[in-house]
């Protein structure tokens, strides 16, 4: 989010300069509220700025009178001790009102009115007269007044903001769900466009304030939209429109990691923030809020490495781990096992959303994975031959800048302590029985419908959450 939050910095920088304006898009759970949310908590403690956000009234489809709304439940107060002390200050009140010029004469009678009324109650009345709270002819007639209409309350809406800001109070409104107005009707959704593009007009005469609308956009089409429904709005919003965009980066992946791993304080290390970044960029989640639930949920997870017997009898794999494994015995499946095993991975890993750019088997000679997205080579021993397998090591470690997983055979003496001694660093060991998982490999691409994500977990463990 880091272009979107430095497009809303600017904005925030201006905040008691002039009225500010901009539209979120994004999809369902990619950060909209969070956003808001954060402005919120970012400005708690903030004496001048004011920060609210609520969701859209999609019955209340006009933009000022929706404002107006809020700012009558929400700085009701604010607003009636700066009229008090703007009085008392004897300040220009006709600079509040564009000096009473063009559609702001109508409205001049009502501002005088406003700051020449000395009792409390009598101007809390008045300015319920300005939000629309009271509206009827007598309320009006109350205090000799001519009755407001709906088209004035754009220039009420202005008088009421330069108000707050000549007493240095700034608001940022925070509309959510915009685009339950467009869901309701596409003519409602016109005349909320309409208002909006009103208000913006008038953003000139209004001295600060910020309003961030946020729509969602499952479509990706939310600003073709509004350019079809109001190309006149479209036209001044244009370069308005921040979008959140999907997290895609993988250093992005790490980075949230990371920082929810300090946040819960789970204490995983680098190299089980690397796995768990793996893990979750295979599945290809389309939310940001679903990556973060996937992430936390792997963080939460108990750190104990389970035998493949114990994983098997875990998730009830036992019977068909046992009968696959038997018939491949008898189709003497296991003969060259080094040339056939790859054949099974590129299947799983095709079904795991890995694409022809993402990834490269070198099964002839170098018996090579080579992850591309993540920049890892993992490196299948399929022999107990010490001296072949560490030339090979040796070999595939020197000719790529990768992090090197080596998969180890049982009764092959290859560890930490002797790749240290030849100089391997950034290795993992990972001990397997190349049988063993060539069969949960054939049992995945069997189509074992019911036992899919079982097996597939079983494979991730066994493997140490590297496959």
């Amino acid at each position: 989010m880091n272009n979107a939050k430095k497009k809303i910095g600017t904005y925030i920088q201006s905040i008691d300069v002039a009225f500010q304006t901009c539209l979120i898009t994004a999809n369902y759970g990619n950060g909209k509220t969070n956003l808001l949310k954060y402005l919120k908590l970012f400005f708690s403690e903030n004496k001048k700025i004011k920060v609210v956000f609520l969701r859209v009234n999609a019955d209340q489809y006009d933009l000022i009178l929706f404002l107006l709304k809020i700012i009558q439940d929400n700085f009701f107060e604010e607003l009636r001790s700066s009229i008090l002390k703007i009085k008392s200050d004897n300040y220009d009140i006709s600079s509040l009102a564009y000096s009473f010029q063009d559609g702001f004469a109508a409205i001049r009678e009502y501002t005088e009115k406003l700051f020449a009324e000395q009792d409390e109650d009598k101007l809390s009345k008045l300015i319920y007269l300005g939000t629309g709270r009271l509206y009827t002819k007598n309320s009006f007639n109350e205090f000799a007044l001519e009755q407001l209409t709906n088209f004035n309350r754009r220039e009420i809406l202005v008088l009421f903001l330069n108000i707050l800001s000549a007493n240095n109070t700034y608001i940022i409104f925070g509309i959510d769900e915009a685009e339950k107005i467009q869901e309701k009707s596409k003519p409602r959704f016109g005349h909320f466009l309409t208002s909006y593009r009103e208000l913006y007009d008038l953003s000139s005469l209004i001295k600060g304030h910020l309003l961030i609308t946020c729509f969602t956009d499952s479509s990706g089409r939310s600003s073709q939209s509004i350019e079809e429904v109001n190309p006149a709005f479209f036209r001044r919003i244009e370069d308005r429109i921040v979008e959140l965009p999907m997290i895609s980066n993988i250093n992005d992946y790490k980075e949230l990691a990371q920082n929810l791993n300090e946040l819960f304080d789970t204490n995983k290390s680098s190299e089980d923030i690397n796995k768990i970044v793996a893990i979750i960029k295979k599945k290809e989640l389309n939310k940001n809020s679903d990556i973060v639930k996937a992430i936390c949920s792997e963080l939460s997870e108990s750190s104990e490495r389970l035998g493949l017997n114990e994983l098997l009898n875990k998730y009830s794999l036992e019977y068909l781990f046992n009968e696959t494994n038997e018939r491949l015995h008898l189709e003497n499946t296991f003969a060259r096992l080094n040339t056939k095993f790859f054949d099974p991975l590129k299947e799983y890993l095709i079904a795991n959303n890995y694409n022809n750019d993402d990834y490269e088997i070198k099964a002839q000679g170098n018996q090579l994975f080579i992850d591309k997205s993540l920049n890892i080579n993992h490196l299948f021993l399929f022999t107990t031959d010490f001296d072949n397998n560490v030339n090979r090591i040796v070999n595939i470690y020197n000719d790529y800048d990768n992090k090197l997983i080596i998969y180890v055979p049982e009764g092959l003496d290859i560890n930490y302590s002797y790749l240290h001694e030849i100089n391997i660093n950034n290795v993992e060991i990972v001990d397997y029985n190349p049988e063993y998982l060539m069969t949960l490999l054939v049992m995945y691409r069997d189509e074992n419908f019911e036992y899919g994500d079982q097996i597939k977990l079983t494979i991730s463990l066994y493997t140490n959450k590297n496959l």
